[in-house]
């Protein structure tokens, strides 16, 4: 299942605390159980961290955007 619809199951387990697995190269795993008893539900949280690296940058390259298109203010950090 996708953990990107960010509802309060999406945000506990990506929340959570835990150990990655290294599984391959490219990917790492981690186990994540929610709840108690027969209810508990157990979900595996993905990492690419081959895939994360090469995002990096035009992530941080989007959020710097919008601050070189603001006008020059002296409180406002550069």
């Amino acid at each position: 299942m996708p953990m990107r619809r960010g509802d309060e199951v999406t945000e506990e387990v990506l929340s959570r605390p835990g150990r990655y697995r290294r599984v391959a190269e490219n990917l790492e795993v981690r186990e994540v159980i929610v709840g108690e008893g027969e209810r508990r539900r157990r979900y595996a949280v993905c990492f690419n961290p081959l895939e994360a690296k090469r995002q990096k940058s035009p992530r941080e390259e989007l959020l710097n955007e919008p601050r070189r298109n603001w006008p020059v203010c002296p409180i406002w950090p550069r």
